[in-house]
């Protein structure tokens, strides 16, 4: 009786053990994937701020008595690369985002799994 006891009582306590384990690791892959998603979101201002900066230097020189060509072909050139980098910083942001979904439903059931937890009936 008492070896079942204590049999059982170790083995809720080992299980609590493990599922806080489990939340503190899944916590910081969320917190990871949530600094990458910062990381890309900063990559795609400064894109945007350049892509802006560009249509507006090749706005300028079009409207200008004079026209470099030369420039205005290389702007374009730099906003189609601009162009792929914003699509591909979406793409990943997409990725990142469904994965911290899934990381988040983890740490949510997790919690709960913890919180349903009795611990005073471990004694």
């Amino acid at each position: 009786m008492i070896k079942a006891w204590i049999s059982s009582n170790t083995e809720a306590m080992l299980k609590h053990q493990e599922l806080k384990e489990y939340l503190e690791k899944q916590n910081d892959q969320k917190d990871k994937l949530e600094n990458e998603m910062l990381e890309e979101g900063d990559k795609m201002t400064d894109l945007l701020i350049m892509k802006e900066k560009l249509e507006f230097e090749k706005e300028e020189l079009e409207n200008a008595p004079t026209k470099d060509e030369g420039r205005i072909l290389e702007i374009d050139d730099n906003l189609k690369d601009i162009s792929l980098e914003i699509n591909s910083i979406t793409e990943t942001l997409d990725m990142l985002e469904e994965a911290l979904e899934f990381v988040q439903d983890k740490v949510y059931q997790c919690t709960e799994d913890i919180e349903g937890f009795d611990m005073e009936s471990v004694q």
